[in-house]
């Protein structure tokens, strides 16, 4: 009978596993709330400038707002990242004639829709999503539960 030297036998593991390193994923998601209800979840690939934070809006802010208001008035909130406070982006807002609420800059505590990232960033941590359609899967899922209006 063979005794291996504790040393020698963590020499030889270490040699035939393989190590797998996995990198946590992240996913940007752009969504809204309001006190009648929830927008749409917009998944965004990569960093956004400016420009596609405008088409994200003109896809997903312009046909929530009807749906949730109507004629209704409303005051449109965002805090200042530059592509929200970017001369192209207030010009597009004025343009459409979205009302904007002035924010304090460095504030996001103030920001109610902050705690459900939170919430939701936690429902979906839990779940160990591998990959990015993983996560637009979970989120979806649990945005629905989550966002569904009473």
């Amino acid at each position: 009978m063979e005794i291996l030297d504790e040393r020698l036998l963590g020499r030889r593991m270490r040699q035939m596993i393989k190590r797998v390193v996995l990198k946590a994923s992240s996913v940007m998601v752009w969504g809204y709330l309001a006190a009648n209800g929830f927008g749409n979840l917009h998944f965004c690939n990569g960093t956004i400038k400016a420009p596609d934070y405008i088409r994200v809006l003109e896809v997903n802010l312009r046909p929530s707002l009807q749906r949730l208001f109507g004629r209704k008035r409303y005051l449109f909130q965002q805090d200042n990242a530059r592509l929200h406070t970017a001369k192209i982006t207030k010009t597009w807002l004025r343009t459409k004639r979205v009302p904007v609420l002035e924010w304090p800059s460095a504030s996001p505590d103030l920001s109610p829709i902050e705690n459900i990232w939170r919430i939701l960033k936690r429902n979906i941590t839990r779940r160990r999503p591998a990959i990015y359609n993983s996560y637009k899967i979970i989120c979806g899922r649990y945005g629905k539960k989550f966002l569904q209006t009473p």
